[in-house]
């Protein structure tokens, strides 16, 4: 897998895997910010936490 990151492509204009992703980050910095909300639980989170409680 380490090959790929040091091998240009032409996808990308002759840049690495690593250059790329370096060129964006400092272009588009708002991309790379996480959304806190992404990290919480999903719909159903309370049902199972109260089905958790109540097989204790």
């Amino acid at each position: 897998m380490a090959y790929n990151f040091a091998k240009r492509l032409k996808g990308i204009k002759g840049k690495t895997p690593w250059q790329f992703i370096l060129n964006q980050w400092t272009i588009h910095l708002e991309y790379f910010i996480p959304n806190p909300n992404h990290f919480l639980l999903g719909l159903n989170s309370y049902a199972k936490i109260l089905k958790e409680a109540v097989n204790r």
